[in-house]
Order: structure tokens, then C-alpha cells, then sequence
């Protein structure tokens, strides 16, 4: 495996702060397959965020566990000025200008583990490096089960080498995501993604997080996003959804990245770009492929 492949969030687990091991959490770090030594070796990356989205302003999400969806809903900022990327759709709410995106999820294998239900806060863990129990790739953990420590949080399934999202109900009451997937999540939320964090630095945000067990909804339609789900998921009727499109890193590899120390300079305007170096976009990261 190349050192440009080991860049990519999506060949790596998620991360998590040993001392918030609790429910969900520790079940969620006993599930790996064996992985290999270089995976292992290159799961401390600190990721950089260098894609085009704010964070947003009363954010709220949904996961649909039927659906095996994230909808992720905020407010533009008022001095936002930039261009959106093509996987967000946009509607004027109350003066504002409101941005929706959806992403794929993988949900618990049981009813009983989900924890559906409304929280307000989310406690978020924006850099936890790989340890000799647990190699949990650097990815943001953004926990909204104070309790059980059901999060929102990065893949933790392997196959032929690669660490990826399985879409569907094989989680023990966690969320996962794609690893990209959740970096620009947490930006999203607030967390400033765009520098490198300590494993110290901790969030709490007030963020509302819906879990239901239908088909989530949006603009009178079903909710759905363009990727694969496992056989066994029904996704809802086509004719009777949106499907919101999505993106993946090895596509756009200067929108996500691990941060290089020896790249990183004092100059923000060049931190801005910091990604370059891993490699050249596929299409546009505005307009889409």
C-alpha cells in the first residue's frame, strides 16, 4: 500500500479519546478485522479540512436508521460569500439562507442499540491518535449519547486492505461514517478543521441530533444519497425521494487531508491550499464530476 493511499481518511478508523471509552464505545473498538501493520503505522494523522463549507449556524441533524442517512441542515453565515459544492442543496428559511447534506451512515445491527430518540448536545474529539489498543486513525468522534456513548464517527470495517463505510445495520448503536465524511462534519459543527488539534482539545456544542427509526424526510420527499448500501437496506421508492449526491476522497484528495508538519507554514493564506500536496482533484470541487 502507497504512503499517498495511507493519506486518504477513507483507508482509516475512526478516532477516540480512551478516557470517554464507555457503551458504544468500547463495543465499537472490540469489532475490527485484522488490519495490517502499515495501517496500523499510519492511523495518527491529524486531518486537514481545505474543502469550501463554513461552519454552519443552528445546526441541526437527522439520522434516518431505516435509511441509513445523515442530514445535516445549517445556516449560512451572513458574511459567507464563497461557492457551495454541488452536494448541498440550498432553500431560503426565514430570511436566511439554509444548506442541507446528506451523507451515508452505517446504524446498529439492532433495534435495541440505536438509541433513537432527541439530544441537544454533541461532545466532540477532534484528533485522538492510534494506540497499541486501538488504531483509530485520527478522525473526529462526535458523541451525542452522554450515557452509552453513542457518536457519529469514522469506518471501522476492513476488506482487502482498505478501511471503508459499510452502509447498513452492522454498528453497535454508532453512527459510522466515511472518514472524509465526518472531518468536514465537525468543521461543519464548528470545530476548525483547518488547523491540526491537540488530543486534548475537546467541543460541546449545542447541536440538536435527531435518531429516528423511518425513512427521514426533506422537502416533502424521502431521504436518501447516492451510495451503495448493503443488500439487505430498503432503500426508499426512487420515484419518492431526493437522493442527494456525495463525495469521496480518492476523487477529491485536496478537500481532506493529513496535516504535514514540514508542509505547515505561518502563513495562513498558504495553509489555505495545504492540501495540494496530496494529490490533484478528479473534477472540480465546486461544480462536481
Amino acid at each position: 500500500m502507497s504512503t499517498l493511499q495511507l493519506r486518504r481518511p477513507f483507508l482509516s478508523l475512526c478516532l477516540m479519546a480512551l478516557a470517554a471509552v464507555s457503551g458504544c464505545e468500547s463495543a465499537e473498538q472490540a469489532t475490527y478485522e485484522t488490519m495490517e501493520d502499515d495501517l496500523k503505522a499510519g492511523g495518527n494523522p491529524k486531518w486537514i479540512y481545505n474543502g469550501p463549507l463554513p461552519a454552519l449556524q443552528n445546526v441541526a441533524i437527522t439520522v434516518s436508521l431505516k435509511g441509513h442517512t445523515a442530514r445535516v441542515s445549517g445556516d449560512l453565515p451572513a458574511a459567507f460569500s464563497g461557492k457551495l459544492p454541488w452536494y448541498v442543496k440550498t432553500e431560503a428559511v426565514a430570511g436566511k439562507t439554509r444548506a442541507t447534506i446528506v451523507y451515508p451512515v452505517a446504524t446498529g445491527a439492532t433495534a435495541s442499540s440505536n438509541g433513537p430518540g432527541a439530544y441537544q448536545t454533541i461532545f466532540g474529539i477532534a484528533y485522538v491518535p492510534t494506540t497499541d489498543k486501538a488504531a483509530w486513525g485520527g478522525f473526529p468522534f462526535l458523541k451525542y449519547h452522554a450515557t452509552r456513548g453513542l457518536a457519529l464517527h469514522g469506518p471501522i470495517t476492513a476488506k482487502d486492505g482498505e478501511w471503508k463505510l459499510l452502509r447498513g445495520p452492522v454498528s453497535h448503536g454508532c453512527n459510522r461514517m466515511q472518514g472524509e465524511h465526518v472531518v468536514e462534519l465537525a468543521h461543519i459543527l464548528g470545530m476548525k478543521m483547518n488547523v491540526p488539534h491537540k488530543s486534548s482539545e475537546k467541543f460541546t456544542i449545542g447541536v440538536k441530533v435527531n435518531v429516528i427509526a423511518d425513512y427521514d424526510l426533506w422537502a416533502g420527499k424521502y431521504v436518501d444519497v447516492d451510495y451503495p448500501a448493503l443488500s439487505t437496506v430498503k432503500r426508499p421508492p426512487a420515484d419518492k425521494s431526493v437522493v442527494f449526491p456525495t463525495w469521496k476522497s480518492q476523487d477529491l484528495p485536496r478537500v481532506v487531508c493529513a496535516w504535514n508538519p514540514t508542509l505547515w507554514s505561518t502563513d495562513p493564506a498558504i495553509n489555505a491550499t495545504h492540501c495540494k500536496y496530496a494529490g490533484v482533484n478528479l473534477f472540480d470541487a465546486i461544480a462536481g464530476p
